[in-house]
Parts: structure tokens; C-alpha cells; sequence
């Protein structure tokens, strides 16, 4: 049988994996984060494939030792944990899926939005310790009519600037990549970056992690931001420059954080932004539901039987070859 190779450090249950694979003379081997360096020398090179779960690193190096790979796919949307630059040198094709769980994430974002203008966490402190009173010393606020900003206007912007559209608000965004028509279609107000920051009273970020967007959100950007205003990010947490956003919070300049992402991740538990009343942190889960996690499985899987019977995959973020495939 030969080999794919899944990088994973979240997942417990790889039965659909194994079976479907096996269906088609494949073996699967699981390595967790903690066994990826020793198993790479001995697995790496055997590998037709590699399933890479979005926080695994995919390296120049490690890409350096497969041998026989014929795709690199990642378990998610983001493929910035894979050297893709690396991987087309190398000629293995990589793949991600853009379109997967663009509601799951629009969604959560929009659930972000609303508890952290809504001091979620501070009113569920209370409630368990008390006083059990509405709150007149933290700013609370209300999504409903608000401008909402987004930073990116990729699938999930445009989700979100659906749902927050119904919800009344006026809705302006930044994106380099996207004209000013297709803004306009999606019943949104085009504008640079330092308007949508002066302007927005919930700002949500949508952002690819790449050279140009790490640290993006760094403390000059976000003293544009207006007084009282609450920041959502369900992309990657190193855009946002977190001691930047700890002292705008403790300044009193931001009401409130809704973030499903952190620059390290998991946190260490002494992370200033955990156990904030202002802030809401959840566990990089935006991404997930039932119904994701099998689409999400199913799709990776045929990603990997295309590549390997010479069919080209859907998802590709590299340049390929027909004699690649």
C-alpha cells in the first residue's frame, strides 16, 4: 500500500480518513505535533501525499525529504503553514479549500461581534459572582444599525457583511484585491484602510496571514480606531499586533475584543487577553460543525485520490504542470 501522511494535532477520529483511502490501496499514518520531527526522516520519503492540518508546519526542509509526494493538501482554508513557494520549487501541487465553512465563520464572527459589543463576558462574571445588576461602568453597546468594518473582502467578508446587513448596519471594507463594483454588488462601501478604521464602530478582520498582513493591526492602527469601538478576528491572530490591542483595551481607547485567534496558539494561560470581562476568546473553532468536518474530510480525501490518479484537484494555490499530475 502506499503511504499518505497526515500532519495533525487536533483530531481524534481518522476512521473516514482510513477507510476511504484504503478503498483506493492507500495506508494512512497519523503523526501528532509532537512526532512530526521524529517521523518526518523515515515517513516523509515514502509519502505519495500529505494531508497537512492547518497549524502543522510545512517547511522548505520538510518539504526537502519528500520524494514521491504528488500533493500537499491542507485541512482548511489557510495554507500559510505550508512553504508554497518551496512546494512549486519542489513540484508537489498544494491545495487548501477557500470555500470551506464560509458560514461557520460568518457566523461566529457575527456571534463575536455581538458579544463583545454586548460585554458578554463581563455580564457572565457577574451573573456567577454578582452583583447581579445591568452594568453602568463598562461601555455596552449595539450592533444593530452600527458600521461595521471589515478588513478583507474575500467569501467570508461577504458573508458576514450579509448578516450584518440585516441587522441594519452600514456596512464599509478594504480589500486591494476587490474592485469597487464588486463592493457595491455586495451592498458595501469601498474605502482604504484608514478610513474603514476612523469609521468603524465593530471592525472585523478577514485576512490571509502573509508578509504584507502579519502585524498589520499594529498600535498606530489601532489608535485610529474610534473611541469605543470592538474588534473581531477570525482569521489569523499574528495580523493583529496583541500588546498593541491589550493596551488599547486597558486604555479604555477599545470597549471590547471578539477573537477566535492568537498569535500562539494554544496560549500560554497567563495570555494578557485571557480572562479579560472585555474580551471573548474562543479556541479557533470558528471554523467548525458537524456538517464542516465532514465536508472538510470528504473533499481533502478526494483532493488527495485526484492528485495521485493523475487528475488535477480542486483548490490549487500552485502553479501546476500537466507532467506534475
Amino acid at each position: 500500500m502506499s503511504l499518505v501522511w497526515f500532519l495533525d494535532d487536533e483530531w481524534d477520529d481518522f476512521a473516514y480518513e482510513r477507510e476511504t483511502l484504503a478503498a483506493h490501496g492507500l495506508s494512512l499514518h497519523v503523526s501528532r505535533e509532537a512526532e512530526v520531527a521524529a517521523d518526518a526522516p523515515t515517513v516523509a520519503p515514502q509519502a505519495v501525499a500529505v494531508l497537512n492540518q492547518v497549524t502543522a508546519p510545512m517547511g522548505a526542509e520538510r518539504i526537502a525529504l519528500l520524494e514521491r509526494a504528488r500533493l500537499i493538501a491542507v485541512t482548511g482554508a489557510g495554507h500559510d503553514a505550508v512553504d508554497v513557494d518551496a512546494a512549486e520549487r519542489a513540484g508537489i501541487p498544494v491545495t487548501a479549500l477557500p470555500d470551506y465553512c464560509v458560514d461557520e465563520v460568518a457566523e461566529h464572527a457575527l456571534l463575536l461581534m455581538l458579544a463583545a459589543t454586548r460585554w458578554l463576558g463581563g455580564y457572565q462574571e457577574r451573573a456567577r459572582r454578582g452583583p447581579w445588576a445591568a452594568v453602568t461602568d463598562h461601555p455596552v453597546g449595539l450592533v444593530s444599525g452600527a458600521t461595521v468594518g471589515l478588513v478583507g473582502f474575500g467569501r467570508i467578508a461577504r458573508a458576514v457583511a450579509a448578516r450584518v446587513r440585516g441587522l441594519g448596519c452600514h456596512v464599509v471594507a478594504t480589500d486591494p484585491g476587490v474592485d469597487a463594483e464588486t463592493m457595491a454588488a455586495h451592498g458595501v462601501e469601498p474605502a482604504d484602510l484608514d478610513a474603514v478604521l476612523a469609521r468603524a464602530e465593530v471592525l472585523s478582520v478577514h485576512l490571509p496571514l502573509t508578509p504584507a498582513t502579519r502585524g498589520l493591526l499594529d498600535a498606530p492602527r489601532l489608535a485610529r480606531l474610534r473611541p469605543g469601538a470592538v474588534l473581531v478576528n477570525t482569521s489569523r491572530g499574528k495580523v493583529i499586533d496583541e500588546d498593541a490591542l491589550v493596551a488599547a483595551l486597558d486604555e479604555g481607547r477599545l470597549a471590547g475584543a471578539g477573537l477566535d485567534v492568537l498569535a500562539t496558539e494554544p496560549p500560554p494561560p497567563d495570555h494578557p487577553l485571557l480572562g479579560r470581562e472585555d474580551v471573548i476568546v474562543t479556541p479557533h473553532s470558528s471554523y467548525f460543525s458537524q456538517r464542516s468536518l465532514a465536508d472538510l474530510k470528504r473533499r481533502t480525501c478526494q483532493q488527495v485520490l485526484d492528485a495521485v490518479a493523475g487528475r488535477r484537484p480542486e483548490g490549487l494555490v500552485t502553479r501546476v504542470s500537466p507532467e506534475q499530475l
